[in-house]
């Protein structure tokens, strides 16, 4: 697979991951979208698997 990624999108913080604002609440919250995207190429049919019951929260550290 190829990893792609487009820059000088809108509200784009770095490859990837956009930053948006999206308001601020009558608490005075300051509330922000955070999305992360990663597309991706594939080059052949063969190169897609599939993962199940992967839980990705205990590989942070």
């Amino acid at each position: 697979m190829i990893g792609l990624h487009r820059s000088g999108l809108p509200d784009q913080y770095e490859a990837g991951l956009n930053v948006r604002f999206t308001g601020i609440t009558d608490q005075a919250i300051i509330q922000y979208l955070v999305s992360a995207s990663s597309p991706v190429a594939v080059p052949v049919p063969d190169a897609i698997g599939i993962l199940e019951n992967v839980d990705t929260a205990s590989a942070r550290s």
